[in-house]
């Protein structure tokens, strides 16, 4: 039996009241795949979710928590970073934010949550020590130290002493406690060290009205202020940041410790709890528009781009039981399909889609819908249908 936990203080400030902005009855979970047409596995594909907000710290976060050993079984967890070209551009400009701020002297690169290794193999003239710290880590690079647990885990004090840089993409929205998370970072770092993370924004997913992409995983969703907020009870000033909107619309942040006085940063107003109601009242108005027009098609309907998100929008366009098959590049996807949305993945090479309606489900990235919207406009579709209006 899966269950899950509840989750309604504010994970910034200590007892602080947070309220629920929307209800999600039966939410997907992702990333997971199984073989089209098995429908043999033995655990729930939906749980009831709920997206909380804290006024006070400007941070929105999950009101239910899946269990860890759950959501990231390996047989479970299929995120891989160089496997998508979204993640991989967003690496890349990750690692350009770091290059501008990175001082020298540093000894040893740390990657929580390193996947792949792929960002950290891109240290390897920087340093003498590479180490990556995830449970799913694997890396082709035998200079590289692989430890397959989660920091809280992890003595890093066995590993180095070193002057180090501390490098995150795309962690810190999944983990579970955040201030435990930057307590140990704390207790594990000198001011000599220094700090470089990213992970989606509050802002540019307000700004965008793109709630399709909350999920299971992703528990938190910060805002600028919010980040400021956290590391500053733990002796972190952030230096600087920085907006991306290529990859699911990313904050990316440098930050230090120090003993001086610190200054919460300070930016614009704080959305109200009726301000981001209405933007997602809007999401609902587009996707139910997009919805509809498949509903009341009678052309033939394929979904193009198996992407791991794929099952929340089938959540909002139930209409996409009509499609006849996912169309995916990926050939190790073929003959596949999602635990909760059991339409076979393809690679589509013998398919004619000139008399068809094509619905864009690759979205999580605008890098990769822009792109694959050229192909569907190259091979001659007869609709391109986009189930957001933000692209």
């Amino acid at each position: 039996m899966i269950k899950s936990i509840e989750n309604v203080n504010s994970p910034i400030i200590k007892n602080s009241n947070s309220e629920v902005l929307i209800d999600l009855k039966s939410y997907p979970v992702t990333e997971m795949y199984q073989k089209y047409n098995d429908n043999s596995f033995k655990f729930p594909t939906k749980f009831d979710q709920e997206l909380r907000f804290c006024s006070k710290s400007n941070h929105a976060f999950l009101g239910k928590l899946l269990p860890q050993d759950f959501i990231y079984n390996p047989d479970n967890y299929h995120t891989v970073s160089s496997s998508s070209q979204g993640s991989v551009n967003a690496i890349n400009n990750f690692y350009t934010f770091i290059q501008k701020n990175l001082q020298e002297g540093s000894e040893c690169f740390i990657d929580i949550g390193a996947n792949d290794t792929m960002l950290l193999k891109k240290f390897s003239s920087y340093a003498t020590q590479l180490i990556g710290i995830d449970p799913n880590v694997s890396s082709d690079d035998k200079n590289i130290i692989c430890i397959k647990d989660y920091l809280e885990n992890v003595d890093l004090s066995s590993y180095t002493k070193n002057k180090k840089t501390f490098i995150s993409s795309h962690t810190l929205e999944h983990i579970y406690d955040p201030r435990e998370f930057m307590k140990i970072l704390s207790e594990s770092s000198t001011e000599e060290d220094q700090f470089f993370f990213q992970f989606p924004s509050l802002d540019l997913l307000i700004r965008d009205s793109r709630f399709d992409q909350i999920h299971h995983q992703h528990i938190h969703y910060f805002s600028i202020q919010s980040l400021s907020q956290l590391i500053a009870e733990f002796g972190f000033q952030l230096t600087d940041h920085y907006l991306d909107p290529d990859h699911y619309g990313t904050l990316m942040v440098a930050f230090k410790k120090t003993s001086k006085t610190i200054k919460i940063f300070e930016y614009e107003s704080f959305y109200t709890p009726d301000e981001i109601k209405n933007r997602y009242s809007n999401f609902i108005s587009d996707i139910t528009s997009s919805n509809k027009k498949i509903e009341y098609s009678e052309e033939k309907l394929y979904c193009y781009g198996a992407s791991l998100m794929l099952p929340i929008l089938n959540y909002y366009m139930p209409s996409m039981s009509k499609a006849i098959k996912i169309i995916d590049q990926d050939k190790a996807k073929s003959g596949l399909s999602y635990v909760n949305y059991d339409v076979e993945i393809v690679d589509g090479s013998d398919i004619d889609l000139t008399n068809s309606n094509v619905l864009v489900t690759a979205v999580a990235t605008k890098l990769a819908t822009r792109k694959i919207i050229n192909k569907l406009s190259d091979l001659k579709v007869m609709n391109i249908i986009l189930p957001l209006n933000t692209i």
